[in-house]
């Protein structure tokens, strides 16, 4: 099983004093920038299952995916969310047995990645549209990860 961990491309700014983070919208930049990884990450993977966080910026990030890959949509999820514990996230990956893409934000994605693999307290930032490969070591759902690149 692969596991891709994507972060959102880049985001209009946050208003300080504000309750509309999840209302921030990729910029010009940032679609590009989630195009062009889509078009590197295409032939890593034939059909993986995406799982976004609620926030737009994610959720423009997966359909940027979807358009660019074909790889299809699951669905919103809100322990996708920035501020997100990654301890029940870790279990859920552990679990799987198809190939994910989650889309979310740092810097949740980065501590998701050191438990996944085993240091937790680490973590594994990642630039905007940046990307994770992790592989679930064999047997499958042994829920042993290995990480075998980062993109961006």
């Amino acid at each position: 099983m692969r596991l891709l961990l994507m972060r959102h491309g880049q985001a209009e700014p946050a208003h300080m004093g504000t309750d509309r983070d999840h209302l921030r919208a990729l910029t010009e930049f940032g679609a590009q920038e989630v195009m062009d990884r889509a078009c590197s990450l295409k032939s890593i993977m034939d059909q993986p299952i995406i799982v976004h966080s609620p926030f737009l910026r994610a959720q423009q990030t997966a359909e940027l995916l979807h358009v660019h890959t074909g790889w299809i949509i699951s669905h919103a999820w809100t322990a996708l969310q920035p501020e997100s514990d990654p301890v029940g996230l870790e279990s859920w990956c552990r679990d799987q047995q198809h190939d994910l893409v989650l889309v979310a934000h740092m810097p949740l994605l980065g501590l998701l990645c050191a438990r996944l693999l085993d240091e937790p307290g680490q973590n594994y930032p990642l630039v905007t549209a940046g990307v994770h490969e992790l592989h679930m070591l064999e047997p499958q759902g042994s829920g042993v990860f290995r990480l075998l690149r980062t993109y961006g």
